[in-house]
């Protein structure tokens, strides 16, 4: 077993050392020797044949640094063929993970003899910035500084508080994510509102302003349309965000209200690609300090599994939201 406190028992493949150099040094590292190895696969090769490939070159061995990471490093043992895989898509990989503090393995799709399918949407971050740019075919090692793997919440007790975490990668298949939707309409007959008043202390402006009173329309909504109350004078959410807000949440066949982070006296912060996509594709474009109405139709709210009997099946939703930030 390996141990952060001793070398690696096996010698640093010339494509890893290669590797090492360009995310350690840069431009300081000469490339006349640089060399890429071709995983055999190609575009034309099935997912099936890549797994063939991939099964015969075997589980690999992880080598753990003697030091934790500060930083991401990405490293590509063997590099894959065809179209590099983008932000945001789907997955088929097989993979190992060490511990770099313990030294002992704490998973690998290896051991179970089955390939794992996730959205780079879903996974620590040291995977969702490591992973795109990979070639089918290829093997990548994640060196995962603790703050982009598990952070002080660790989901086992084999990963250690803020462990760094190192991660070998072979990449099977990937599916592209689907294009962004186009930005939401305006609300028939709106019209933006004022501006808010900027400063450095937005919670206590969105305090002062108070609770909103949400109109309902007499229609359920068939698209996504926006209504921006109070212009932010902040700066403006990109999608895939992390925000901070306050919000009331009206149904619009009921009239009545379901939900408000006003009535528990607390903002709620949540990432907009873990929300319904009303809210995933009506809060970017906010400024911050902003309050924006959104009616919202059923598809892209709950559908038929409404989360509470307040809320009907496909039913209309309106909210109103105050962005207090943003990360």
């Amino acid at each position: 077993m390996l141990r952060s406190n001793r070398k690696p028992r096996r010698a640093v493949s010339r494509s890893l050392a290669v590797g090492l150099c360009f995310v350690i040094l840069a431009s300081a590292c000469g490339s006349d020797d640089d060399q890429r190895i071709d995983a055999g696969a190609n575009s034309d090769s099935s997912s099936d044949d890549v797994l063939a490939e991939i099964t015969k070159r075997g589980k690999p061995e992880a080598v753990v640094p003697d030091a934790p990471a500060t930083e991401l490093q990405i490293i590509d043992d063997i590099e894959g063929s065809g179209d590099p895989v983008p932000a945001g898509a789907t997955v088929t990989v097989h993979y190992v993970g060490v511990g770099q503090d313990s030294g002992k393995q704490f998973d690998a799709s290896w051991d179970r003899n089955e390939p794992a399918t996730f959205p780079l949407t879903g996974v620590i971050q040291g995977w969702t910035e490591g992973i795109p740019g990979m070639k089918v075919g290829g093997r990548r090692t994640l060196i995962i500084p603790g703050a982009l793997a598990y952070g002080d919440s660790p989901p086992s007790a084999d990963i250690g508080v803020n462990e760094t975490l190192i991660f070998i990668i072979d990449l099977i298949s990937f599916v592209a994510p689907p294009p962004p939707p186009a930005p939401p309409a305006e609300c028939a007959g709106s019209t933006p509102g004022p501006n808010s008043e900027g400063g450095s202390d937005v919670s206590a402006e969105i305090t002062s302003r108070g609770k909103p009173t949400i109109t309902v329309p007499s229609e359920p909504a068939t698209e996504l349309c926006i209504i921006d109350d109070i212009v932010g004078a902040g700066e403006t959410v990109p999608a895939g965000a992390t925000v901070t807000v306050h919000y009331v949440g009206v149904g619009q066949a009921s009239g009545k209200q379901f939900d408000a982070s006003w009535d528990r006296g607390e903002t709620i912060s949540f990432p907009l690609s873990g929300v319904i996509a009303g809210w995933t594709q009506g809060i970017p474009g906010m400024n911050v300090g902003g309050r924006r109405t959104l009616i919202i139709p059923g598809e892209l709210a709950y559908g038929q599994s409404s989360p509470t009997p307040a809320i009907g099946p496909n039913e209309t939703l309106v909210f109103t939201i105050d962005l207090i930030s943003f990360k």
